[in-house]
């Protein structure tokens, strides 16, 4: 029984609480927040035996692992005082702001032999799963692009981690991240041939970025936006049809087509889980197996993601005020 604590108490761990019951294998004992009220609430609400601050949680020995869902800036501090703390660590996406601090994640967990994964849900969905066998399988032929796009009109007045800088915001690092992993997984690795289009909030990060990759046979147009409501769909092209995934980043279904865009076959994830399920299974799978790294989304999985990211904000210009 590997038995969790929760840092950060807002939306997406609210939905992590309310899948948590169908792991094996697994408690959820401690819910942690820098707000005492909002700590005893969800723990109320989700029948948590313990609630506090984060140094509680990190002070109890009733607690082997760590979920993160804080703001990006904080992800590579409580990281640190999670893997210090004797705990195992999945740190929502993005596991760090920069290749620096995930280079010193990777070198901690190592000395402290401790599991730490990068809580990138979309890779473990059975309609990605899906997908890619589709790919590999040839389903569509040779392949000729890929189209991934992520975007919605950021409401007024967002959420202050989407435009502030001092919490790493920006589109790329809070929903671009989702199109280019998801490219290096079908791809398996990201193009050093890419090129950039973006565009600056006032607030001084990105608003909206598009970046196309080039393959030595196809193009991968990858987006995201907090400008727009975009279509929101990964297509995977080939010469015999495509590969559609609605909603790509939680879909559920996949349909592949010819041509004509007649049907050829079509899949869908019937269970009840919202999509959290698949990654949380997994990450608990591995720490009772006593691995340190998941095989699935491995550091250096993650490294690959965060420098390519580096890259991408070097060349718009973009270093946030704490860098």
């Amino acid at each position: 029984m590997i038995r969790w604590g929760f840092i950060g108490l807002g939306k997406i761990a609210r939905v992590f609480a309310t899948e948590f019951r169908y792991l094996d294998h697994a408690a959820l004992l401690f819910a942690a927040s820098s707000d005492s009220n909002r700590a005893a609430s969800f723990a109320k609400e989700f029948n948590i035996p313990h609630f506090g601050n984060y140094q509680d949680l990190l002070s109890s020995s009733e607690v082997d692992a760590v979920y993160i869902a804080l703001p990006h800036n904080q992800h590579f501090e409580f990281i640190v005082k999670c893997l210090n703390a004797g705990k195992h660590v999945l740190c929502e996406k993005p596991i760090t702001v920069n290749f620096q601090q995930l280079e010193a994640i990777k070198m901690l967990a190592g000395q402290k032999n401790l599991f730490v994964m990068e809580a990138m849900w979309t890779l473990f969905l059975p309609s990605v799963k899906k997908a890619k066998q589709w790919l590999n399988e040839g389903k569509i032929g040779k392949l000729t692009g890929i189209d991934i796009e992520f975007a919605f009109p950021a409401p007024e007045p967002g959420p202050k981690r989407l435009f502030d800088p001092q919490l790493a915001g920006g589109s790329l690092l809070d929903i671009g991240i989702y199109p280019i992993t998801l490219c290096q997984f079908l791809m398996e690795g990201l193009s050093k041939n890419w090129q950039v289009s973006h565009l600056i909030h006032e607030s001084g990060v990105d608003s909206s970025v598009s970046i196309t990759l080039q393959y030595p046979d196809i193009l991968a147009h990858l987006s995201c936006s907090f400008l727009y409501r975009g279509r929101n769909t990964a297509v995977i092209y080939g010469e015999k049809g495509s590969i559609t995934l609605p909603v790509f980043w939680k879909s559920k279904e996949v349909a592949l087509t010819d041509n004509n865009g007649g049907l050829l076959d079509y899949f869908k994830d019937e269970s009840e889980y919202h999509g959290f399920y698949y990654e949380m299974q997994h990450a608990n799978q591995c720490i009772l197996d006593g691995k340190i790294q998941s095989d699935q989304v491995s550091l250096a999985w993650s490294t690959s993601i965060i420098s390519f990211m580096d890259e991408v904000r070097n060349k718009i210009g973009l270093k946030y005020p704490f860098e």
